[in-house]
């Protein structure tokens, strides 16, 4: 999981701006640039954002990826 959050965070700080998550959804994923609006580009950073610092961090990409959030459950082992 710390790989695949390296790929976000192309300068290395320990975070990814919302520029980074567009990059990100753009280069790696594949998202078509005409699919992505501002408005969702947005709302899919806030939902990672946990903690609202304006930035995500491997936690918060960790717990993104690991949240059952229609049950409130998160299915990782932490630490892993």
């Amino acid at each position: 999981m710390e790989d695949a959050f390296k790929t976000f965070d192309k300068n290395f700080r320990g975070e990814v701006n919302e520029d980074e998550l567009y990059s990100f959804l753009v280069d790696v994923i594949k998202v078509k640039e005409s699919d992505i609006n501002k408005t969702k580009l947005n709302r899919l950073f806030k939902l990672m954002d946990m903690f609202k610092k304006g930035r995500i961090t491997f936690e918060d990409f960790r717990r993104f990826l690991c949240e059952d959030f229609a049950r409130g459950e998160n299915n990782c082992i932490m630490g892993h």
